[in-house]
């Protein structure tokens, strides 16, 4: 009778070690499984609230910060009869075309005058003609010659502005680096370099 009990003693020994051993098992796949489905869970949540950076609408940001410049005309000791003066009193109205008209003509006397040759690039840029405005701007912002630092200083501004519009975004970030806001009476509200460049990532 001993030898019988030992027999059925090991077999159910055997019975319970098999059923612990499946109770073990299954324990750990439902770990490894529960442990998956979290790990799912999480990359779908991350997925689902990281939003990718808008990319920079070029025309957007150009429209956001390009405004015509403004002269300030001294009519009393310009003169009346002053064709430079005219020339930036009609672009002040909005005028564009007659005053490109004008500075072409003031550069039929002085080819080489600064003043002149920033009239040319801001009627230009207000008529839609970037290249061209471009070509002017660029001129006076790399070798001004006689320009004064103003006029380099605007000249960079708005170039840099112009080749966002022409999605240049090398050129003009270099261009903006390079330009100060203006105060005083020469003050341009939207002159916000530092501002542009961050909109467009530095």
């Amino acid at each position: 009778h001993t030898g019988k009990n030992d027999e059925a003693s090991r077999i159910m020994q055997h019975v319970s070690d098999a059923y612990f051993h499946r109770r073990r098992r299954r324990r750990n796949l439902n770990l490894a499984t529960t442990a998956a489905l979290a790990a799912v869970a999480v990359i779908v949540i991350v997925l689902l609230l990281w939003t990718p950076g808008k990319p920079v609408n070029n025309d957007k940001l150009y429209a956001r910060y390009y405004a015509p410049y403004h002269y300030v005309v001294n009519r009393a000791s310009e003169g009346s009869l002053n064709l430079f003066a005219q020339a930036k009193v009609t672009y002040n109205q909005g005028h564009y075309k007659q005053s490109l008209a004008m500075s072409r003509e003031l550069l039929g006397h002085d080819p080489d005058n600064a003043q002149y040759r920033f009239l040319l690039a801001l009627s230009l840029n207000a008529l839609g003609q970037t290249r061209e405005a471009i070509s002017q701007y660029r001129s006076l912002a790399t070798d001004p010659g006689p320009a004064n630092d103003r006029i380099h200083n605007l000249s960079s501004w708005y170039l840099g502005l112009c080749y966002i519009k022409s999605d240049n975004a090398d050129s003009a970030r270099f261009f903006l680096k390079q330009t100060e806001p203006l105060l005083g009476r020469y003050f341009l509200e939207n002159m916000r370099p530092e501002e542009v460049l961050k909109k467009m990532g530095k």
